[in-house]
């Protein structure tokens, strides 16, 4: 799935947000409905102006209406530069999310753990719980609880198209690569089993991943159970290499090694409006003699983050060790 902007369906749009300068790492979707119109999700800070260029370009700016599925920082810290940048053209953006998340998007220290640099503090957002609909105008988009990858996840059900948004729900399918939803700082394995066990008896058609794109068919059915799978391999993997969590490079040649997942095949995005990536520089990096691809770069990052999730995880709860 290639593009800036893909199509989905006759209502739904994937736009590519170029995270870090990369393309197919990244999405959020445009939602359409007769009356109002729905960004699932935020991105991030550093791409903000890149989405807003986009929906512009879709004559979509601003959308009614952003629902974040999460408050880590890829899916909603570029919200206050696209409530700012409606703002200025007279115009106003609604957020929602679950009530749980509320009290996160509220409280920038949630995202400092990542260390992508300053975070803002995102007020005035409408509960979600579930169950609730919000409706677009010619059909609804429905709020399932999701968590596990985080405690206040959601997914959103449209159920005209049957497209359901899973945000980092079942994990991360980028460049054909699947990685585990096991980051910090709130990753519940048992409630991530339920959750995959309640997306299972859910009636979609699709899967709307932000890790990147959209799975249809019976791909889109059998994804759960291989997320479960798979995910469980990355988990008993790390659980194995507990001593080795504090060393991400040690942890990136085991997982490499067992598991062989395979390096992503990423490419650069184009500059759009603002935007300025920064996988101009990633590229450049390189580990002595060997000069990393960013899709390496791409892996290692996540594989350290994983180790993070998991530490943190088993030093709330020892008797999982």
């Amino acid at each position: 799935m290639a593009g800036d902007v893909v199509s989905i369906d006759e209502h739904t749009t994937l736009i590519d947000v170029g995270m870090r300068g990369l393309a197919g790492v990244t999405a959020v979707y445009l939602v359409r409905g007769a009356q109002r119109t729905c960004l699932v999700d935020g991105g991030t800070r550093a791409e903000a102006h890149r989405i807003v260029q986009l929906l512009t370009d879709l004559n979509a700016f601003p959308p009614d209406i952003i629902i974040a599925t999460h408050a880590h920082h890829d899916h909603a810290q570029g919200i206050p530069t696209l409530r700012r940048e409606a703002n200025d053209r007279g115009q106003n953006i609604e957020v929602f999310a679950s009530s749980r998340c509320i009290p996160l998007l509220a409280d920038p220290a949630y995202n400092e753990i990542f260390d992508t640099g300053p975070c803002e503090s995102i007020q005035n957002v409408r509960p979600l719980r579930e169950g609730d609909t919000v409706d677009l105008g010619g059909f609804n988009l429905t709020i399932v609880d999701v968590p596990g990858h985080s405690e206040e996840h959601i997914a959103i059900l449209d159920e005209s198209s049957g497209n359901l948004f899973v945000g980092d729900a079942l994990g991360l399918n980028v460049g054909g690569v699947f990685l585990p939803p096991f980051v910090p700082p709130s990753w519940d394995p048992e409630a991530f089993r339920t959750s995959v066990e309640k997306i299972l008896h859910i009636g979609y058609d699709s899967l709307c991943l932000t890790h990147f794109g959209c799975i249809r068919g019976h791909r889109a059915r059998s994804f759960p159970d291989r997320a479960l799978a798979r995910t469980e391999a990355w988990w008993r993997l790390f659980q194995d290499n507990e001593r080795w969590l504090g060393d991400a490079n040690r942890m990136f040649e085991i997982a490499m090694r067992d598991l062989e997942p395979g390096i992503p095949d990423l490419t650069m995005v184009l500059p759009t409006g603002r935007n300025r990536p920064e996988a101009a520089d990633v590229v450049q990096e390189a580990d002595g003699e060997h000069t990393q691809s960013p899709g390496e770069i791409f892996m290692r990052g996540l594989v350290a983050k994983l180790a993070m999730g998991c530490r943190m995880f088993l030093e709330k709860h020892p008797d999982e060790s």
